[in-house]
């Protein structure tokens, strides 16, 4: 797996793109239809190369060498001669659809086609494809170059060396990639994210707590914890026998509504949409958005750079 293919060059496409290009053996090729976005993609992945290297997480390379490496194009033929292509257009299914119809007639018949849809189901997507066994779904998360993670969904039909390829190309960029085995909807992180934020807006919604404290309990006792063990592990270490008495009387009480919560309904339906539109959960008014989203960008970098260090010392 030498050469890859990324369609789109949004924010997704753009970490998606410098993980690969940090890898010295990769030639990777950006397409989008609208020369703008490619512009911007330039643009972006300078600033964030350049994140990289100021904070040493890029130490024996130049930004040009990484640069090098990334052809950006406007031209779906140069998918051609891909290995591997990266899917990351908008959540709309018949524009993807409609692409993987027209890489079907470009590409070869072994290069694995993989989508980053968080939402539309992968088996979905296979059936408009040729040879729909080499299609898979790699669920990366924003933002894609800082964050290891990346889920590999697969279809009934996915074959296991289409499985076993993508993982070891992922860890080949520094990924972390999880086997996700049932093509569900949301998949598994997203299911646990929505799973605790709908329980977090119930205790808002009932006034249990007020916003700031839910997120202050939050940041203050299960983030930290989380970060060194996962929730399975967690209960292994604090006793299977204690977690099942909790839950047996806990459970009944927990929220199980099946419908979005009216305090979310409520807000979109004001206009409060959070940061992007200065009111949700929070009021983001006269605040620099921008700067807040580096400064957490810079915090992830601090994070995993200190994650590291751990590791290297076992």
């Amino acid at each position: 797996m030498k050469k890859v293919a990324i369609i789109g060059a949004g924010i997704m496409g753009n970490g998606i793109a410098q993980s690969c290009a940090q890898n010295k053996e990769l030639h990777i090729v950006v397409i989008d239809p609208f020369a703008s976005s490619l512009e911007l993609f330039s643009k972006k992945i300078s600033e964030n190369i350049d994140s990289f290297i100021a904070t040493n997480l890029i130490v024996d390379e130049s930004k040009s060498d990484i640069l090098s490496r990334i052809e950006l194009t406007t031209d779906f033929s140069k998918a051609a001669e891909a290995d591997i292509v990266f899917e990351v257009i908008p959540e709309k299914f018949d524009l993807k659809k409609e692409l993987f119809e027209k890489l079907s007639d470009i590409c070869s018949p072994t290069c694995i086609f993989a989508s980053n849809t968080s939402g539309i189901p992968i088996t979905k997507i296979a059936q408009t494809v040729k040879h729909p066994e080499r299609v898979i779904g790699t669920h990366f998360f924003q933002p894609a170059h800082l964050i290891p993670l990346v889920e590999v969904i697969q279809t009934e039909v996915t074959t296991s060396t289409v499985i076993e390829k993508t993982m070891q190309f992922l860890s080949s960029i520094g990924k972390i990639p999880a086997h996700i085995k049932k093509d569900v909807p949301g998949f598994v992180a997203n299911r646990l994210q929505h799973a605790l934020s709908r329980e977090a807006m119930y205790l808002v919604q009932e006034d249990v707590v007020s916003v700031e404290d839910l997120d202050k309990i939050f940041l203050g006792s299960v983030a930290p914890r989380l970060v060194f063990t996962g929730p399975l592990q967690q209960r292994d270490m604090n006793g299977l026998d204690t977690h099942l008495a909790i839950n047996e009387y806990l459970y009944k009480d927990l929220n199980n509504s099946t419908e979005p919560l009216d305090i979310i309904k409520q807000k979109v339906a004001a206009g409060a949409y959070g940061a992007k539109s200065g009111q949700g959960f929070y009021d983001w008014h006269g605040q620099n958005i921008v700067e807040i989203y580096n400064k957490k960008n810079h915090e992830l970098i601090a994070l995993f750079k200190f994650l590291k260090s751990l590791n290297n010392t076992k």
